[in-house]
């Protein structure tokens, strides 16, 4: 585990005479530590005196090791560090400390000399472990097939034979449901068909089916069972089983909102019918009724901030991808944080910086308080304190994260000006809210951007309600393996089971008509899908995809927008170019106006999970926009080369004004037409005055 994978997100900088930095992380519970090494990788400053600066490590509070900061060494070096097994628990803490000096005599505690860095991705946690022996219990759920102490979750699922729409539909569930729990982790459902898999696995089949020498066992209803892998017998097999497709469906969903209380190696289990999720009730995404707490959105503890140099203190959180703030000037952020007090803190020169998505918003003076704040902090050891800013709405995506950052200073500046405190203490109230109350829904689509962070049109209903997954008359296993995972996204990114999504195998206008669309397949499905790719920018002509020829008036247009007329003809170049096309098209669907077709595509139908895995890197992530991502050798490569439309839910008026503003010549000839149209009455009425008053200066 790299010290990225354990939660560091970027390089490690401590400074001073105690720098320090520490991150949690969690063991499998069926696993047991036999042997450990830390192996760090770091520079540090030349002017550190070797026999007296040293990196300590401690595990749990324990102490685990040290490594010694010789000059010769500064430059960059790595060192393994052997850690004692019988320090790990199930829940851990690695704290890395800091220790440097850079004269014998009294030195300044915040010297600029005093400083080391450590890589996060070369710098790791080897671990060597047993695995315990554990008798199959459906109270484990969902071990042992997820562990929140363990790396990225790759759990095939194993279909008897190949799954009906039922079972399919079972299955996402299902995979959803792994999916909201493996989160950042990462996660893949390899598909299996008629096979088992060597190590853990969830299998959808009808009781008395038999699978690589398995046979189902005989129920009475929709059931669940956890047995042992007859092809590894250290490893489990967790059974989704029924009479028929549909009760296999029920088992299905029974396990997507479980919570607990199932107990034993199997257990007839049934659901009553689950109603449909309101629009945007998401569970991660911010709601937009009242204030959100950050104590609702992370622990506590995460939002301490230890030492004169902390690590800044971060907040992940989600909002729905069409928020709309306009015309507002953004989301208003209350943040209440508190500092320490004492005659070596600098009050002047201290302060708190506030970043969204890495962009710097604004800093306060840790010295500024309200007189409330002043008598209240009369009574304890920490100075507390509130301001209010408003994060801009360009920076809101679907997954933001906010930082503050502690700058603590000390006025003991020089050499022999006493000690500094050791127990140096900030952090964010819990109290801070963000308040997305303002705000409405309404963006223009398509937008792969949306759909890539989070899975937006579909996710708009957390249970996908609203969409129909298209998928090929006799799916292969690649095929299925891309639907589950992008099943996993939606329950990641929503925090929900998507337990009400469709699947089709053609595309019929009436039984889509008020859906949403996510095709899964290969590029001729645009021909063969004719009514449904109506709407398409592209088109399948000679084995490939090629863009549609644009309308004459569009051409116009075109030939006025060089930038736009550029970028239609580099993608195209790139889909005559291309051997094959793997990527992502979104259109307005033609059975609704109101909704949205996201096709994820490959020539080569064993890319499909290829393709959708791409989403989960942010550097690719990233690239996606548009309504036409194409996989190049560099990454996705985007292009906005259709017709855009608006959704969402803004009143006449409030959506009339939006549109003129976007429009600024319209809109100075609007005021000019509404100031001449207001003047005529004013005018007739100005001159029937004057005509009566000469009227009566005549008599």
């Amino acid at each position: 585990l790299t010290l990225k994978d354990l939660g560091f997100g970027q390089s490690l900088r401590l400074r001073g005479v105690q720098g320090e930095a520490g991150v949690d992380f969690t063991l499998r519970r069926d696993e047991v530590v036999t042997a450990a090494r830390l192996v760090v990788s770091g520079a540090y400053s030349p002017s550190l005196l070797g026999d007296l600066s040293q990196l300590a490590v401690t595990l749990n509070g324990e102490p685990a090791g040290a490594v010694m900061l010789t000059p010769d060494r500064a430059a960059g070096t790595e060192w393994s560090i052997p850690i004692d097994p019988a320090l790990f628990l199930r829940d851990n803490n690695l704290n890395l400390r800091f220790i440097g000096h850079y004269t014998r005599a009294c030195e300044d505690p915040q010297h600029s000399s005093l400083w080391m860095t450590l890589s996060n991705q070369r710098s790791r946690l080897e671990l060597t472990v047993s695995r315990l022996p554990a008798s199959p219990d459906l109270s484990m759920l969902p071990g042992p097939f997820f562990d929140k102490g363990g790396g990225k979750l790759v759990l095939p699922f194993v279909f008897a034979e190949t799954p009906s729409d039922a079972v399919l539909r079972g299955a996402g569930a299902a995979a959803s449901y792994f999916g909201m729990r493996a989160s950042y982790r990462g996660f893949a459902f390899p598909t299996l068909i008629g096979a088992l898999p060597q190590g853990e696995g969830v299998v959808f089949g009808q009781s008395g089916q038999t699978i690589g020498g398995l046979t189902l066992p005989q129920v009475n209803g929709p059931t669940l069972a956890v047995v042992a892998n007859p092809q590894a017998p250290d490893h489990r097999l967790l059974l989704v089983i029924g009479r028929d497709t549909s009760e296999i469906r029920r088992a299905a969903l029974a396990l997507s909102i479980s919570q607990g209380g199932l107990n034993g190696a199997m257990a007839q289990i049934d659901t009553a019918l689950i109603a449909p999720r309101a629009a945007y009730d998401a569970p991660r995404w911010l709601r937009m009724d009242r204030p959100v707490r950050l104590g609702e959105l992370v622990d506590a503890q995460l939002l301490q901030a230890p030492g004169l140099s902390p690590a800044p203190v971060s907040v992940p959180f989600r909002v729905a991808p069409d928020l709309f703030l306009w015309p507002v000037q953004g989301a208003p952020l209350r943040v209440r944080y508190r500092y320490p007090k004492g005659p070596w803190f600098d009050r002047e020169q201290s302060r708190l910086d506030v970043s969204l998505n890495g962009q710097y918003l604004r800093s306060y003076r840790l010295s500024a308080q309200d007189r409330t704040a002043e008598v209240r902090g009369l009574f304890n050891r920490f100075a507390r304190n509130e301001h209010s800013l408003d994060l801009p709405p360009y920076l809101l995506f679907g997954a933001s994260q906010l930082q503050f950052y502690f700058d603590i200073k000390s006025n003991k500046t020089g050499a022999c000006q006493g000690q500094l405190p050791t127990n140096v203490h900030s952090g964010i109230d819990p109290d801070t809210t963000i308040d997305l109350s303002g705000g409405r829904h309404f963006a223009a689509l398509p937008n792969l951007a949306f759909f890539a962070s989070a899975g937006f049109p579909f996710t708009r209903n957390a249970d996908l309600d609203k969409t129909t997954v298209v998928l090929d008359a006799n799916p292969g296993a690649a095929d299925i393996e891309a639907y589950l995972a992008l099943m996993g996204r939606f329950g990641d990114v929503t925090g929900a089971p998507v337990t009400r999504v469709a699947i089709a195998r053609d595309a019929d206008g009436a039984a889509l008509k008020g859906r949403d669309v996510l095709l899964i397949g290969r590029p001729d499905m645009v021909r063969r899908f004719g009514a449904l790719f109506a709407g398409a920018p592209v088109r399948f002509e000679d084995d490939r995809l090629r863009l549609k020829l644009a309308a004459p008036i569009e051409r116009l247009f075109l030939m006025a927008d060089g930038e736009a007329s550029a970028g239609r003809d580099h993608a195209d170049d790139l889909l005559v170019a291309g051997e094959g096309f793997e990527g992502l098209v979104s259109f307005r669907s033609p059975f609704d106006r109101g909704r949205a077709v996201v096709a994820v595509l490959a020539s080569d139908p064993t890319r499909l999970p290829a393709v959708v895995a791409r989403l989960d890197d942010p550097a690719q992530n990233a690239r996606i926009q548009g309504d036409l991502a194409i996989v190049t050798e560099e990454g996705f490569s985007s292009f906005q080369v259709g017709k855009l439309f608006h959704t969402g839910d803004l009143p006449w008026w409030v959506y009339g004004m939006w549109w003129l503003s976007q429009r600024p010549l319209l809109l100075a000839l609007s005021i000019f037409g509404v100031g001449l149209a207001l003047s005529f009455p004013l005018i007739v009425a100005l001159k029937a005055i004057a005509r009566r008053r000469l009227e009566g200066s005549a008599k």
